[in-house]
């Protein structure tokens, strides 16, 4: 029998533990323009949720030394990664500038304030 229809997925969050949450938000905010679905500033927890179109990146402040950062990369399927790169390239920290990959698309990769890595990419190749 196929369970697909329990694991399904009716939408995607990628939930992100950070330190400087003011920094955080001016850069998804106003730099990568992602509107804001919802902020929360409670006594023990703050969070925001940004919508990318195709998901939800969700940040919350890391209060304690329990929570463990490791090494995550984000990549984002964009219409025009060529427009998107000549308007953030002075904006942004620069991993590795706008190329062509062998394997079917152009893509630039920049750091967010908190040192994520973010890969924006165009489909060149069906």
């Amino acid at each position: 029998m196929n369970y697909f229809y329990l694991t399904k997925v009716n939408e995607f969050r990628l939930k992100l533990y950070i330190k400087d949450f003011d920094t955080t938000k001016k850069f998804y905010a106003e730099v990568l323009q992602f509107p804001v679905v919802i902020e929360w500033n409670e006594e023990d927890h703050r969070g925001l949720m940004f919508d990318t179109g195709a998901g939800i990146i969700e940040f919350l402040l890391a209060k304690n030394d329990k929570i463990s950062f490791s090494s995550t990369d984000i990549s984002l399927h964009v219409e025009d990664v060529q427009k998107l790169w000549e308007y953030i390239q002075d904006k942004a920290t620069i991993i590795f500038p706008l190329r062509k990959n062998d394997w079917g698309d152009t893509s630039f990769c920049i750091a967010d304030p908190n040192g994520f890595h973010i890969t924006f990419f165009t489909k060149t190749k069906v």
